[in-house]
Formats: C-alpha cells, sequence, structure tokens
C-alpha cells in the first residue's frame, strides 16, 4: 500500500516522502516508500527520460531503501539493495566521469552547506550494511569505492577512512598497515 494514501507523481517525490516518514521515525513506512517509488518509476518513467537518468532516480530510491533496511536491521535486505545500488553508482560512473551530486540534507547544518554525496552515501552505507554482517572483506571493498569518492569533502572522508580502519583491522591487516592505507 502507499503510505501517502495516493500516487506520488515523480521519482523525487517518493525520495522525499521516504525520507520526511524516517524524519517522524516511521521508517517501515519510508521503506515501503522507496520500494513503492521504485516500482512506479519503472511503470510510469517521466516522458522523454533518457536511461541513464531513470538509472540515477533507480540509484536515488536504492540507497534511501538501503539505509532504511539497515536502520530497521533488515541486514541481508540492506546488503542486497545497497550491491545493486553500489553496482549501479560504478556502472554509471558517479564521482568518476559522470559528476556526482550533492544530495540536499533533510536537517541542514548550521552554515546550510551539504556534506554528502549521492555516491559516498550509497558506498557508505553499502559498506556498513557488509560491516554489520561481519563481512570484512566485502565492506572493505565497498570502503575503497567510497574513498575514491569521498575525497572532495572532509567529514564524509574522514568518516569513511575511520570505519575503512576498522574493517581493515577486523579484516585480518595490522593497524599499523591499515592506518598506511587509509588514513
Amino acid at each position: 500500500a502507499d503510505p501517502a494514501g495516493g500516487r506520488v507523481s515523480s521519482a523525487r517525490s517518493w525520495v522525499w516522502l521516504g525520507r520526511r516518514l524516517a524524519y517522524a521515525g516511521r521508517f517501515t513506512d519510508a521503506l515501503d516508500a522507496f520500494t513503492t517509488g521504485r516500482a512506479d518509476l519503472a511503470k510510469y518513467p517521466p516522458v522523454g527520460a533518457d536511461a541513464s537518468t531513470l538509472r540515477l532516480w533507480d540509484l536515488r530510491l536504492l540507497r534511501h531503501a538501503g539505509h532504511r533496511a539497515i536502520t530497521l536491521r533488515r541486514l541481508d535486505e540492506a546488503a542486497r539493495t545497497l550491491d545493486e545500488a553500489g553496482a549501479t553508482a560504478n556502472e554509471l560512473d558517479l564521482g568518476g566521469s559522470r559528476p556526482d551530486e550533492y544530495e540536499a540534507d533533510g536537517a541542514p547544518n548550521s552554515a546550510n552547506v551539504p556534506t554528502s554525496t549521492l555516491a559516498s552515501n550509497v558506498f557508505y552505507h553499502q559498506a556498513l550494511a557488509r560491516h554489520l554482517r561481519g563481512e570484512w572483506s566485502a565492506a572493505r571493498r565497498a570502503h575503497d569505492d567510497a574513498m575514491r569518492v569521498a575525497r572532495a569533502n572532509p567529514d564524509q572522508l574522514v568518516a569513511t577512512a575511520a570505519w575503512a580502519w576498522v574493517s581493515a583491522v577486523l579484516d585480518g591487516d595490522a593497524p599499523s598497515a591499515a592506518t598506511r592505507r587509509y588514513l
């Protein structure tokens, strides 16, 4: 069922509906909104949208769905969803040949400056889902992708490097080796 009680007209609307539901603590409804949004996007693609644009909107919905699956501790679902998101971000070369995009913050900082991007959030949450499942090698691979796109933002870089270091040590690296690699 549509948590909004009616048809939402665009992928952007689905993203913000889900985000607002999550801010209200309605995490299951938020996840449902992202999932419904993906189905809606597939069934009713925007007129004139090319395949790359559709994949980018699908990626946004996947990223948020994966994040909310983590919140709900649905770690298998989160890992699957965020692995798909990571593959899509890499396929689109987001942060490489295709510029990454800052995500608007639902609760902006005092300077009202966004501090994270779509690609960095995809890979950060993909790594987190794998980390929470105890899959250190898979977490490290996602952290490597996150490090590649996080370098443009010091806040995201610090958070990513810290978690990457933890995953590397848990995966068997000596702390000094992990430090040289990530810090």
